[in-house]
């Protein structure tokens, strides 16, 4: 099965500037499961 996620600006920004966090646990969970991930340039460009 192939789970598809996905990731918000919140997210995003966590997972990747706040080592140990739960969204990079989370990240790094879905990376190993070999999950899609799915974002936007809309949110990833959102203020």
């Amino acid at each position: 099965m192939i789970i598809k996620v996905v990731f918000d600006t919140n997210i995003l920004l966590s997972s990747t500037l706040w080592e140990g966090s739960v969204a990079q646990k989370l990240l790094f969970k879905l990376i190993r499961d070999d999950a899609v991930i799915y974002s936007s340039t809309e949110i990833f460009f959102q203020n």
